[in-house]
């Protein structure tokens, strides 16, 4: 089964005829799209992807499955609303004859439709969107292009779903990504040093991701250091490096679309004991988590193993976010590792793994490995050194 057939088969069990997909990620996902503009329409046999002259030839390259409707940006919505009607979906599939019913395991016939969701007599077409990455500008004008009896339905559960299982080729497209950001920060030794900027630390791991085969970054380099190293998603500043400061770098590189995602600390020239001793706490509660990871656990549950090493040691209003959270063609995706995360791990997924403790006026550390869930545990995609490193 393919994605798209899978998104169908997920989608047919809450009664929706089809889908409309927008956003970059998930037109990659189902069509292998990496253009700026096209709508995709998933539904019964059709796979049509619409976009405009300038992705012609992409499309064709990139897209083989799907069918391709080149036209103007201001026809795109009549596009998608004639591949609507061109759909043909049977809306009255129960007519004259007895159903079972999915919900119930019982015969359902002509006066019972309506108990049934799946089966029911509907004169209404339910196409999927995702409402989380539609404007209710966009929601409105799509809405108003459609044919009478069109209900739009959000289906960004069901999709989160599918992505969050990785393919064997989304796994290696991933570890490869965590490769690339291991080597550069392999480089780093060699040259961070006092009287940098954090900018300029920054620009250094753009530069060398880039050098090392990495399409890009996952997102804009984090290099904090001294009390900046505090602010969990610090941003890069004219600060210099200092003697005797920690310094959280967090980067990743992205290959093929997929992302990876690792951090570490390490202080300059000297460190203090309490320097040391909170990385030592931090280096425990990873491995704590790490060695805890397994398919059936949940992001609470993952969360826990980490959180009560920090806690226990005083330091639980200062881990303040999340253990980790799931990574693909985004930098964040499900699964979330978290305090009230009632997601399930299973194998094929890739999550961060990423305690930390942040001191305001002082310092913060925090590690993060990225790790894909295995019928046995948790394999390491990020193999940087842990040591804690006095550059």
């Amino acid at each position: 089964m393919d994605r798209c057939e899978a998104l169908l088969a997920a989608l047919k069990e809450k009664a929706i005829d089809g889908a409309i997909v927008l956003s970059a990620p998930n037109r990659r996902y189902f069509s292998g799209f990496s253009g700026s503009n096209a709508m995709l329409f998933i539904a019964n046999e059709q796979r049509l992807i619409i976009t405009d002259f300038r992705y012609m030839e992409q499309v064709k390259r990139q897209c083989p499955a799907f069918e391709p409707r080149i036209v103007r940006r201001t026809e795109e919505l009549t596009a998608l609303a004639n591949a609507v009607k061109d759909t043909h979906i049977d809306l009255k599939s129960c007519r004259g004859r007895a159903c079972l019913c999915p919900e119930t395991g019982q015969t359902q016939g002509l006066p019972l439709q309506n108990s049934c969701i799946n089966h029911r007599m509907r004169d209404t077409i339910r196409i999927g969107y995702e409402s989380e990455s539609v404007s209710v500008e966009l929601y409105t004008r799509i809405i108003e292009a459609m044919p009478k009896g069109i209900e739009l339905v959000p289906i960004d559960g069901e999709i989160a779903r599918l992505r969050a299982v990785k393919s064997p080729d989304e796994l290696a497209n991933i570890r490869e990504a965590a490769r690339i950001a291991d080597a550069v920060f392999a480089e780093l030794p060699g040259y961070l040093r006092p009287g940098i900027t954090e900018l300029e630390a920054a620009a250094f791991i753009e530069y060398r991701l880039k050098l090392n085969g990495a399409d890009g970054t996952s997102f804009p380099p984090i290099v904090a250091s001294g009390e900046n190293a505090a602010l969990p998603h610090a941003e890069p500043s004219q600060k210099e490096l200092k003697a005797g400061e920690l310094v959280v770098m967090d980067f990743g590189a992205r290959l093929n679309g997929y992302c990876s995602d690792m951090t570490r600390t390490v202080a300059l020239k000297h460190a203090s004991d309490r320097q040391k001793e909170l990385y030592a706490l931090v280096l425990e509660a990873q491995k704590r988590a790490l060695d805890a990871l397994r398919p059936g656990l949940t992001g609470s549950e993952a969360d826990a193993f980490a959180r009560d090493v920090i806690a226990n040691a005083g330091y639980g209003e200062q881990f303040g976010h999340g253990l980790g959270h799931g990574v693909g063609l985004e930098i964040h995706e499900a699964p979330t590792l978290g305090a009230r995360s009632e997601d399930v791990l299973m194998p094929g997924m890739v999550v961060t793994v990423e305690p930390g403790i942040y001191v305001p006026g002082f310092a913060g550390v925090r590690i993060e490995n990225l790790c894909a869930i295995t019928a046995q545990g948790a394999q390491n995609f990020t193999s940087s050194i842990k040591d804690f490193m006095i550059l």
